[in-house]
């Protein structure tokens, strides 16, 4: 009811509210309750930061966390996340954005998917804080010296980034794009349209919006 959004936009908009939904709870679990699960005296008010939270909400959401259901998936979690060798550095800011600072700065460079898995895991400094990640951003710029010299041949799904990696593309998220970039829209549309950001998809929905309903509006 507080905004219009175009159908167009509609599933992207409520997968990023998703998106943003999970961050907040995962957010309070990490920051005000796992901390003092010990002190159950701490728990017993939401936090001061979020005067919006209601109590009865908040006791709820703070029994499902202390219990054994939910301690046997953020143990499974925590081994998941110590399995994965290449974890970004990007906190919020996700590959679209990374794309569109990319792009103010270097217009006439657009980067693909194996230049923005490279981005994402370098710090402000622009280095490599883990040895195996650096390897595989030295493997991925001599592959793409190879695709460029005509060495080498990039076909569908197995690219530079699958390449370098030595693992195939797993079922959801496309690496290097994010959530919101699914494989059949990456690997299955033609090349001019894989490479419009998230921004611009919106945005033509958005004028495409416009365009059907200034009509009825003037009427």
């Amino acid at each position: 009811m507080a905004f219009i959004v175009p159908p167009t936009a509609r599933k992207l908009v409520w997968e990023s509210a998703c998106q943003k939904w999970r961050e907040f709870k995962s957010q309070l679990t990490t920051e005000y309750i796992l901390p003092h699960r010990n002190q159950p005296e701490k728990l017993t008010f939401p936090p001061a930061d979020y005067t919006f939270i209601e109590k009865s909400h908040w006791e709820m959401f703070v029994a499902d966390l202390l219990g054994d259901d939910f301690k046997k998936i953020h143990e499974e979690q925590v081994k998941r996340s110590r399995m994965n060798e290449y974890h970004h550095l990007m906190s919020r800011k996700g590959y679209a954005n990374l794309e569109m600072e990319w792009l103010k700065k270097h217009p006439e460079e657009p980067i693909d998917r194996s230049d923005a898995w490279v981005l994402a895991r370098k710090d402000k400094d622009g280095n490599f804080k883990n040895e195996n990640v650096k390897e595989k951003a030295e493997k991925i710029e001599l592959l793409k010296k190879k695709v460029k010299e005509g060495e080498l041949v990039e076909e569908g799904r197995n690219d530079v980034l699958t390449m370098a990696l030595g693992k195939p593309e797993h079922g959801g998220r496309v690496r290097g794009q994010g959530s919101h970039v699914k494989q059949s829209i990456y690997f299955d549309l033609p090349r001019q349209k894989k490479s419009r950001t998230i921004e611009e998809r919106i945005h033509e929905g958005v004028k495409n919006f416009m365009a059907e309903e200034t009509p009825k509006i003037i009427k």
